[in-house]
């Protein structure tokens, strides 16, 4: 361990160098500065934010309130629209600037939490690489999306409790647990689904041994993959498995707070040469007897309609399975010590783990109750209707929002050619040789070997980290939600630079021996940093020129300027995707109509089948969007059929005078 590093000045220096080589980008041209927002859904957060400032309260359209954000980046916007009322690009100017900061201190807190456990010149070049690699850069920086603060406070909070973890007079400082709770807080406040981070970091913070919090969390991680795989073994990913939904919640509930409870209080998680094969099979079986004794009940009582009750007998293969690798892999990773057992474990460290839970989930509750309570209240929905939506395409057909899973490779997150949720981890491979092979297995052993050579590095916490982004992985791909956009997989990309560096610092120490060869590194990962800054200046330079080009105006400009010239002042404008529109239009309305940013009121309406009616209540006038779109797929051709006049084109998309019955 190398404490001795994070109280040394580097990463303040990290800090500044980031801001510096980015922080052009914040006094370019307006043609320029509005490609850094290359999502039209960052406008959704700045046009809500500008009606909040003006007093209009949480919506986009004037018309209906809202809930569809995180709410932690609404907090950082609202403030900078109200400072910048009068002009559309200065706030614009302002929301980079913030996200250059938040990513010079992501970067430092990467710094300072690699460099207590490995080399100082791979935690250096890990912060680098958050910062410059551009397929981070533009998850993490750009876009003008939430990204940027969620992986501040996800740094932030991994890097505290790996401090506190190291600290020997941490036992019972209950208010450190607390601050670390706030910065919990933060971080799910920042996205919602980061509440399976902690989870998986709450675990690593309160249990005092190791092995117990890893294998409570390895066993939570294969009980809920024995259900999903179960169901989708069963089920076949067919297009009716939505309508079992209720029974696949219901059991992962029950699994996952049964089964590890089960596998402690027989003995399982302590690390051990032996298997325990009497103790291994009647964890599994009480667990899955249980759990499937409680689906039939809840079958019978009509609580679930239809629940196939093979899927018990496939969970019960599959728990044996996971247990096993679980057990087999603490074993290998872990020390094995004597220990005194669950039960008098249990009795004698209760109330330290009980006051350790309160203290760290006291500011969770408090502050996540308070916003879904105050959700709850306001807009008729404790969580952000946006999410909601996206679960409900999931079960439509004619969609071009994305197709639900259909193989178990997608359902852990890889696509064909890797290009999901674990992209940023396998990055380094070609794609031509991605085409070739699957290259899982290769690089994950080298991974994996880096880990083991390093020394395993448990006190960073990454087996925690990893399981957090496994579990969100699988509830995203194991619920039908789809439409999924790249800063969904932030946490992923953000333990990937953590994998890579440790797996770099084991294979140097390796490859070095008894030598550290400081210098030699020093040279390697300077030039390194500085491959990596030098192409991430190109690649911005050609992004955010800093001439103006003789047509200075973006297409988020031209798109609004184009619908001014063909409706009259105070039209209200239906739209598919409507964020910069509806931002940048002067003297019009525009009504969103997917569902992502407007009432809980109207998604239940579309859920309702009476979508139609509802937008005949808007009051709309004219609708704006891809002409295939709207008219051919859902959930548009339902509630727009024999609504459509076409008034004119501009290249795919089509503006229609909207028909009132």
């Amino acid at each position: 361990m190398r404490s001795k590093e994070t109280s040394s000045p580097w990463g303040w220096v990290l800090f500044a160098l980031v801001v510096l080589i980015q922080i052009w980008v914040v006094f370019v041209p307006a043609s320029s500065l509005l490609n850094w927002f290359t999502t039209d859904d960052a406008f959704y957060y700045f046009k809500v934010a500008q009606n909040i400032a003006e007093g209009q309260g949480s919506t986009f359209d004037g018309l209906h309130l809202t809930n569809g954000y995180h709410p932690l980046w609404m907090l950082v916007c609202v403030p900078i629209f109200a400072l910048a009322r009068f002009s559309l690009i200065l706030p614009l100017r302002l929301i980079v600037l913030v996200s250059i900061l938040l990513t010079a201190g992501t970067s430092a807190g990467i710094y300072r939490l690699l460099a207590r456990w490995i080399r100082p010149q791979f935690a250096m070049l890990a912060g680098f690489a958050w910062a410059f690699i551009p397929l981070i850069a533009d998850i993490a920086t750009l876009k003008g999306m939430e990204a940027g603060v969620n992986a501040f406070f996800v740094t932030l909070l991994l890097e505290r409790i790996a401090h506190l973890k190291a600290s020997r007079n941490s036992e019972h400082s209950y208010r450190r647990y607390l601050f670390i709770g706030v910065i919990g807080a933060l971080a799910v406040m920042s996205r919602l689904d980061n509440i399976f981070i902690l989870l998986a970091m709450g675990i690593w913070l309160i249990f005092d041994r190791l092995s117990l919090g890893y294998f409570w969390l390895g066993y939570l991680v294969a009980a809920a993959i024995s259900v999903l795989v179960s169901f989708f073994l069963r089920l076949e990913f067919v297009d009716s498995y939505p309508q079992f939904l209720p029974g696949v919640y219901s059991m992962l509930g029950m699994a996952v707070l049964l089964k590890p409870v089960l596998a402690a209080v027989f003995g399982l998680s302590s690390p051990g040469k032996k298997l325990p094969i009497v103790r291994l099979l009647a964890a599994i079986g009480s667990g899955t007897g249980i759990v499937g004794g409680g689906m039939i009940l809840l079958t019978t009582f009509g609580v679930i309609q239809t629940f196939p009750r093979t899927v018990i007998l496939y969970d019960m293969a599959v728990t044996a399975g996971l247990f096993l690798l679980v057990r087999w892999a603490g074993s290998c990773l872990l020390e094995s010590r004597e220990t005194q057992g669950f039960w008098p474990e249990f009795r004698t460290h209760f109330l330290i783990w009980l006051k350790r839970g309160l203290a760290f989930g006291l500011p969770i509750v408090l502050i996540l109750g308070s916003y879904m309570l105050w959700s709850h209240f306001t807009f008729g929905t404790s969580s952000p209707v946006s999410g909601q939506v996206k679960h409900w395409w999931g079960t439509l057909p004619d969609t071009v929002y994305g197709n639900p899973v259909q193989s178990f490779a997608e359902l852990f997150g890889f696509p064909e050619f890797l290009d999901g949720a674990w992209q940023t981890l396998f990055s380094p491979i070609p794609t031509t040789l991605q085409r070739l092979m699957w290259p899982l297995p290769v690089w994950g052993i080298f991974l994996l070997a880096g880990w083991v050579l390093g020394g395993h590095k448990h006190g960073l916490g990454l087996w925690s980290l990893g399981a957090a982004c496994l579990l969100q992985v699988l509830y995203y791909h194991g619920s039908y939600y789809i439409g999924m956009r790249s800063w969904y997989w932030l946490n992923e990309s953000l333990f990937a630079v953590l994998v890579w560096a440790m797996a770099l610092d084991g294979w140097w120490g390796w490859l070095t021996r008894q030598k550290e060869h400081r210098r030699a590194l020093l040279v390697i990962t300077s030039l390194c940093s500085l491959v990596l800054v030098a192409n991430y200046v190109s690649w911005t330079g050609r992004n955010f020129p800093l001439k103006r080009t003789a047509n200075d105006q973006h297409i988020y400009l031209t798109e609004a300027v184009w619908l001014e010239k063909l409706t009259p002042p105070g039209s209200v404008i239906g739209m598919s995707g409507s964020g910069s529109v509806g931002y940048f239009i002067n003297d019009r309305r525009v009504v969103n109509l997917d569902g992502l940013i407007n009432s809980n009121d109207y998604f239940q309406s579309l859920k309702a089948g009476t979508g139609r009616a509802a937008v005949d209540a808007f009051g709309l006038d004219y609708v704006y969007g891809h002409y295939y779109l709207l008219t051919s797929t859902n959930p548009y051709y339902n509630i727009l059929k024999d609504r459509l006049d076409l008034l004119e084109t501009n290249g795919d998309q089509a503006l229609y005078r909207y028909v009132q019955p």
